[in-house]
């Protein structure tokens, strides 16, 4: 019985965190984030020497540009994530 009231607390718990407004946030902004690459990926599929080489420079300006804050990011929440130091 304790088994059983345990699995649907738990059932209970994974339906609110889907349902949650942050939740629902990340999941339109990977949405986006896909149909973003998936016109670059066309864009690039023009074999426009230019275009092609446009798309390429703006990754690599935007890793360099956000690849160390997000770094940063997720060290700050590795090291939350631990009980001891």
């Amino acid at each position: 019985m304790y088994v059983l009231s345990r699995q649907l607390s738990m059932l209970k718990l994974v339906i609110a965190s889907w349902s949650s407004p942050l939740h629902m946030l990340q999941s339109l902004l990977h949405v986006v984030q896909v149909g973003v690459a998936y016109i670059l990926m066309l864009v690039a599929m023009t074999y426009n020497g230019w275009l092609f080489l446009s798309v390429c420079a703006g990754a690599g300006l935007g890793y360099f540009l956000f690849a160390r804050c997000n770094r940063t990011i997720s060290a700050i929440r590795s090291s939350e994530d631990h009980c001891h130091s």
